[in-house]
């Protein structure tokens, strides 16, 4: 069985991207659009988050967010 390459739908993966993908012949898995739980590597990484910076603070804004999430 072969694998298929898997992606989001981010917008990263443009036009150029696709075009490319396509000339080499590869088709990949795109994930359903705002299903984060069908992408292995993003609900790992949104548990560790939750996990480890919110469930430890209450953010007041997005500044102190994004702070907490650097640190």
């Amino acid at each position: 069985m072969s694998r298929l390459p898997q992606r989001d739908r981010d917008g990263i993966y443009g036009w150029a991207f696709r075009r490319k993908m396509k000339s080499m012949g590869i088709k990949p898995l795109v994930s359903a659009p705002r299903l984060l739980w069908q992408n292995g590597h993003v609900e790992r990484v949104t548990g560790t988050i939750r996990r480890e910076c919110t469930d430890h603070i209450i953010p007041m804004s997005h500044k102190h967010l994004l702070s907490t999430l650097r640190a």
